[in-house]
């Protein structure tokens, strides 16, 4: 399939430049071919991009902005409040403005008076302002010129002017959304005169004369390594880093999850022995649907998940990992946040001693848990957020493995009755397979100290009860860094998260068994740092674990 593509593409621009009764059949080949980004890849073309001048030259030729008619002028002289109220009205409704819902709305929700609203005035206010709007919504934020392979000072030709209504990170997921609508093949470019004040006579030659004077962005590069050696557009480079938009969360929450694969169905169920079960449900990308192209398989994993279900051992916004934490957590998954309850119950740990070390730590009534990550939309690159907060009800619960306490002299169990943490970070991807995430911020938790408290009844008879003796509130700064390596046959990556002068470290490697099932092999090791370890932690610890992810 490849080769003949590669062949159809050449060959089908000669063929449009004679006259032929299958003229619109070969038209139809060609733009099929042109939709298939992995084309450009491959075939023996150049790839430009419209920046500056040229994009908004080409921008008001080919989407013009509507006309405001005189009516329109006047009544925004003669009722400036009335026009705004069209304006912020239409605003609301967006992309699916409608001038009979906005007049109605206008006079049932916005208290606009009806004989105001049925003046010949303002219904043509509300027709320019919904055209406005809908020439917004319509307009292309990318555009692309494809030529034969373009070499200063030689002969080429334009094969067509792709338009894209995303401007992504990435050159390939803007052409994997290309409709037939948005190409314009050089037949058609040489029938659309020129824009106004170009000596060119034609739109082809406009679009010509900006890719020989350099007005145009040469992006053929976005393509350098793929293929065999004869196709090549360049040596490759590495270490090329540019960061990750806050407006792409799913890659953010992908980062930190370890989720390198992506997903071809909307299914993803991850068992790990021995503490985490969770189902997560994605929905079918609305890009993929508007390509229309059944050869390319949909990433359900680009966007966040719409719902799912998670069972969790683990503390680790504290460092405190797995079983050894005593903390399990039922949550509902939706998008990128959390929201469950803290199970009454310290679950097997009675596992603690086989895959760790021994237990430190108590349970006690159920809890709350939740976490969100969220970008910042004030300014550009803002970054995302990450915020998450728990609290215990109830009084702890008596363990079988109590510490020794020196400083109360006898022995007790702790308890951790809660926690908040707040992180910013921004990500950063580097040559598009490598992701870095970096987090900094503050976290705080109260931590409780129980034990055996015994007091005297007028009876004189001595009754012992479990009572709550110390309480202490441990705070300060935290964050991390979490890697992860995609684009190979063994993904792998590794975090690395400090607090309270201590360290969790997470390494990971992950065995693809075929295209919807892998192995995880993951290592957590908890480690102090420039003291001694408290009463309920280790000086080091560590805990493997073994993952099953199945994605259907």
């Amino acid at each position: 399939m490849r080769s003949r593509a590669l062949l159809l593409l050449p060959l089908a621009v000669l063929a449009l430049w004679g006259s032929s009764p299958l003229l619109h059949a070969q038209e139809a080949e060609l733009r099929a071919i042109l939709r298939k980004f992995k084309n450009y890849r491959y075939g023996n073309i150049s790839v430009f991009r419209l920046d500056g001048q040229v994009f908004a030259d080409v921008q008001e030729l080919l989407n013009p902005m509507p006309k405001a008619p005189d009516v329109v002028g006047q009544l925004q002289a003669q009722n400036p409040a009335l026009f705004q109220q069209i304006q912020d009205r239409v605003t609301l409704e967006g992309c699916a403005a409608d001038v009979q819902e906005v007049l109605r709305k206008l006079r049932e929700e916005d208290g606009v008076p009806a004989s105001l609203v049925q003046r010949a005035e303002t219904i043509e206010a509300i027709k320019y302002a919904v055209q406005v709007m809908q020439n917004n919504c319509n307009a292309f934020k990318n555009a692309f010129v494809v030529t034969t392979r373009y070499r200063p000072g030689e002969p080429f030709s334009i094969i067509a002017l792709i338009k894209t209504r995303d401007r992504s990170r990435t050159i390939a997921r803007d052409l994997r959304a290309v409709q037939d609508v948005d190409i314009l093949l050089y037949t058609d470019l040489r029938r659309i005169a020129a824009p106004i004040g170009s000596p060119s006579a034609t739109l082809y030659d406009y679009l010509a004369n900006a890719v020989v004077q350099g007005a145009v962005e040469n992006v053929t590069l976005e393509a350098q390594g793929i293929g065999d050696e004869d196709t090549y557009f360049a040596p490759p480079t590495f270490g090329n880093a540019e960061p990750v938009s806050e407006n792409d969360l799913s890659l953010y929450t992908r980062i930190s999850d370890g989720q390198p694969l992506d997903y071809h169905h909307p299914n993803e169920l991850l068992v790990s022995f021995p503490d985490l079960v969770r189902y997560r449900r994605y929905e079918r990308p609305t890009t993929e649907e508007a390509t229309g192209n059944e050869e390319e398989a949909p990433v359900y994993n680009r966007q966040l998940p719409r719902l799912g279900l998670e069972l969790r051992y683990g503390l680790e916004e504290l460092n405190y990992p797995s079983v050894w934490s005593q903390r399990l957590t039922l949550s509902a998954l939706w998008s990128s946040a959390r929201l469950g309850v803290v199970l009454p119950t310290s679950g097997w740990k009675q596992l603690n001693s086989a895959v760790g070390g021994s237990p430190r730590l108590t349970s006690a009534g159920w809890g709350i848990y939740g976490s969100v990550d969220f970008p910042v939309k004030l300014i550009q690159e803002g970054g995302v957020f990450r915020a998450s907060a728990s609290y215990v009800f109830g009084d702890a619960r008596r363990s079988d493995h109590q510490v020794w306490n020196e400083a109360l002299r006898q022995h007790t169990d702790f308890l951790i009755r809660y926690h908040a943490q707040m992180h910013y970070s921004f990500a950063i991807a580097v040559d598009k397979n490598y992701f870095f995430r970096f987090q900094l911020g503050g976290t705080l938790y109260g931590a409780e100290t129980w034990g055996e408290r015994v007091d005297t009844t007028e009876d004189r008879e001595l009754q012992r009860r479990f009572v709550r003796k110390e309480t202490q509130t441990i705070g300060g700064i935290s964050g991390g860094i979490e890697y992860m390596a995609t684009g190979i046959g063994t993904p792998y990556g590794f975090a690395v998260q400090y607090f309270d002068d201590t360290v969790l470290g997470t390494l990971w490697l992950q065995i693809p068994i075929s295209s919807s099932l892998a192995v995880r092999f993951d290592g957590k090791v908890f480690a102090t740092l420039l003291r001694d370890p408290r009463l309920w932690e280790h000086s080091t610890l560590f805990l493997p674990s073994v993952r099953l992810l199945l994605n259907f």
